[in-house]
């Protein structure tokens, strides 16, 4: 996903983020915490989220990281 925003393959990019959100355990708000996650474990970005925003429970951000293994995300960790 990442090596394809890169070169501007958005094709590719979209088909890459389609297959996360097929795999994404959370929902609604919390999906932007599952997505500010991965991308901290890639190396882009903090995780961080603001109120009214739900943060993930442990148990939660673990289902996310598995799903973005899944998905073939290159996370660190």
């Amino acid at each position: 996903l990442v090596s394809a925003v890169k070169a501007g393959d958005l094709a590719t990019a979209y088909s890459c983020e389609a297959k996360v959100f097929r795999c994404m355990p959370v929902g609604g708000w919390a999906g932007v915490h599952a997505l500010k996650l991965l991308g901290k474990a890639m190396g882009l970005m903090g995780d961080t989220v603001s109120l009214p925003m739900p943060r993930l429970t442990p148990d939660q951000a673990e289902l996310v990281m598995a799903a973005g293994r899944a998905a073939g995300l290159p996370l660190k960790g």
